[in-house]
């Protein structure tokens, strides 16, 4: 999923700054929002989504559903 992540937040990123760089999309706060919303995810899915922050949310959810199926 890193990769659809990181290729769909450059995209969105690219096409709102050419948007407004062409004029095409007028600078409203809504599109600079976006803009930096697909800046931000972009820089996630490169610097913060890793596998062992993938691992560490997953072993916390095992722990969790293991006692929680010891309750009943």
């Amino acid at each position: 999923m890193k990769p659809l992540g990181i290729v769909s937040a450059a995209t969105g990123t690219a096409m709102v700054v050419t948007g407004l760089v062409l004029h095409i999309t007028p600078p409203v706060p809504i599109t600079i929002f976006c803009a930096g919303l697909d800046a931000l995810m972009l820089i996630a899915w490169i610097g913060w989504f890793t596998p062992d922050w993938v691992r560490a949310a997953a072993d916390s959810y095992a722990e969790r559903l293991l006692a929680a199926c010891e309750s009943l």
